[in-house]
């Protein structure tokens, strides 16, 4: 293992390269404490400092820097995060203190090649040496790298989504044709009908379920939508709304279709 300090206006930053059947790097970095006659472990208390380590190959860790406390005292740090992927990353995890986050791009195009995106982390309090990990990505063509078990959850989770996506929309596009004198209750039909899709699979993993109940209660909120938009505008309206909302969703299985399918 390399390992060297830098010191610069007042920070500490370690970089450590671990070479080897499991390529990681860490990162270390944290506020030095002011000089004065305070012991050294209140010193270790007030540093901040966080590690930064990285089970990927190439969404590279460029920076992490301290960003000054939230209300509550917590230390803040924005953690600059390259893609050195050939491809567009769709997704990405990260992990701290037991728990972690995925990031679903999809919706939004994804982190290109060679772009850098800034990651606002606070740290869990009471602990001196707080550290993040960056887990897992998912690539454009649905490739991975990185944690498993963590890519196993996005996996889960596309899948589910795409399945209840598909039951919503095929619901939808009746809704679309009905005529004007049976759209209301059609549309009210339609939404009890969306009510009773499942939100759990026997034998499934909790991320499938959990993209089950999201994608359902995010579904009905737009029914809900729909029906504001007749009440305001009238059956055209609402009608022009759903079929927009239709051409959206089928863009979207289209895009989770190979990701889930390899």
């Amino acid at each position: 293992m390399i390992t060297r300090d830098f010191l610069r206006r007042g920070l500490k930053i370690t970089l450590a390269v671990a070479a080897g059947a499991g390529l990681f790097i860490v990162l270390v970095v944290g506020w030095l404490p002011p000089k004065g006659g305070q012991s050294t472990a209140a010193k270790s208390a007030q540093s901040g400092e966080l590690r930064v380590i990285n089970r990927t190959r190439a969404f590279t860790v460029i920076s992490a820097t301290p960003a000054g406390l939230t209300p509550t005292g917590l230390h803040k740090f924005d953690i600059s995060l390259r893609n050195d992927y050939g491809k567009t990353i769709t997704a990405y995890a990260l992990g701290s203190a037991g728990t972690h986050t995925r990031e679903e791009l999809t919706n939004t195009g994804g982190i290109a090649p060679g772009v850098t995106i800034v990651y606002n982390h606070v740290a869990p309090p009471d602990r001196d040496d707080a550290q993040l990990t960056v887990l897992a990505v998912i690539l454009e063509d649905g490739a991975s790298d990185g944690d498993l078990a963590i890519v196993r959850e996005f996996m889960d989770a596309r899948w589910a989504e795409r399945v209840q996506l598909k039951r919503i929309t095929a619901l939808l596009e009746q809704i679309s044709k009905v005529p004007d004198d049976r759209f209301e209750s059609d549309l009210e039909d339609i939404k009890s009908k969306i009510k009773g899709l499942p939100d759990k699979e026997a034998e499934r993993s909790f991320a499938y379920n959990s993209a089950l109940s999201d994608v359902k209660a995010l579904e009905l909120d737009r029914i809900e939508e729909f029906q504001r938009i007749r009440l305001e505008r009238g059956n055209d309206a609402s009608r022009e709304a759903v079929n927009a909302h239709i051409e959206r969703k089928r863009v979207k299985i289209s895009k989770l279709t190979p990701l889930v399918e390899r």
